[in-house]
């Protein structure tokens, strides 16, 4: 039959070239001198006998390492693929230097022998070869297998030491979750007492001078002090375990992240709703001015109404007489000249004016 993909040189060659059998010995022998003696035609026989059982061997030992190499080969196969290898190396290289030894007796005690023992020599290197050559692909595959599995190691060492690590980093978060959501909720606490402090400050009515306003102003300006270097504390702790969860593992960072961003973004709310508080007695004042600058405008206006109710009463006859004209129209120009006063005292007031007033 043909022989299969992949068979080796050697038992190709060992078809081409069958051993030499006693009688052909004896026979090629014979043809190029006297006959040598039992001895010697004994040593070539056990050498030839030798070299073929050697090729058998080899040949076999090639057939079945290429067999166990086809498909999706293993690890712990292609070990034993490179032991039996390694065997039939030894094993040739044993019959190699046999055979060498019988070569160098034979050019002193029978040289006529020599020839036929060479022709031995090309069949035992074509062997040897032939399993060098298998032996490199064996190497080269087993070199290949190992460098994956050692890849696949890596890999599953990487991904057990990334397991290790978001539970780790989990379990940590969860420590450190309360701790930064309690300072946040003192924070935004410390509001309360602010809005609390400045509750009588929200009465109209009250006299701005009075006691009861002069201490709600200073509790509500303690209150907002207090506030403030809460949310300042709460800050800076969020702050730093933000840059601790950004060493964390992939997923634990991404959860850590999103926890401590909602936190942040309550203290900021809460910086929003604090910032009216902090200018509380600036603001204070400004409305006590607003309010004398208000009755100071109204006064200033009333008056003018009161004169220019006098001119229309003066006037408010179908037909009035020259006297009542006459008073009139000298009560114009002073009337005229107050509106103005006031209309002057408000655009005056309105530039110089802040917060409340404007």
């Amino acid at each position: 039959p043909a022989p299969k993909e992949g068979q080796m040189v050697a038992k190709a060659e060992l078809e081409e070239e069958p051993p030499v059998s006693k009688g052909a010995a004896k026979e090629e022998l014979l043809d190029s001198g006297p006959a040598l003696t039992a001895e010697v035609d004994e040593r070539i026989q056990q050498a030839t006998d030798q070299v073929v059982i050697a090729e058998i061997e080899a040949t076999q030992a090639l057939e079945s390492a290429h067999a166990m190499m086809e498909g999706e080969v293993k690890e712990d196969t292609l070990k034993v693929v490179e032991e039996l290898l390694q065997g039939q190396q030894a094993a040739m290289l044993d019959v190699h230097k046999v055979l060498a030894a019988d070569i160098m007796d034979a050019r002193r005690s029978a040289p006529k022998a020599v020839p036929l023992l060479n022709n031995l020599t090309p069949r035992v290197r074509s062997v040897q070869a032939s399993l060098a050559q298998e032996m490199k692909r064996t190497k080269q595959l087993y070199g290949k297998k190992k460098q994956e599995a050692d890849e696949a190691r890596e890999r599953a060492k990487a991904a057990e030491g990334l397991m290790k690590n978001e539970q780790r980093d989990a379990k940590a978060l969860e420590e450190a979750l309360p701790e930064a959501m309690e300072t946040v909720t003192s924070a935004e606490e410390t509001l309360d007492a602010v809005m609390t402090a400045a509750s009588p400050l929200s009465i109209d009515f009250a006299d701005p001078n009075s006691e009861p306003i002069q201490v709600a102003i200073k509790d509500t300006e303690a209150a907002v002090a207090k506030a403030l270097e809460a949310i300042k504390t709460a800050r800076a702790k969020l702050n730093k375990k933000v840059s601790e969860a950004k060493g964390f593992a992939p997923e634990a960072k991404k959860v850590a992240l999103t926890e401590y961003l909602t936190l942040q973004e309550k203290l900021n709310e809460a910086q929003k709703k604090l910032t009216p508080y902090v200018r509380i007695r600036k603001d204070q004042e400004q409305r006590q001015e607003a309010k004398k600058v208000t009755a100071e405008v109204a006064s200033a206006l009333g008056a003018v109404e009161l004169e220019v109710e006098k001119v229309m009463n003066l006037l408010k006859s179908t037909q009035p007489s020259e006297e009542e004209v006459k008073s009139a129209e000298s009560m114009l120009p002073p009337t005229v000249a107050g509106l103005a006063k006031v209309m002057k005292l408000v655009a005056q007031k309105l530039h110089d004016s802040q917060g409340a007033l404007r």
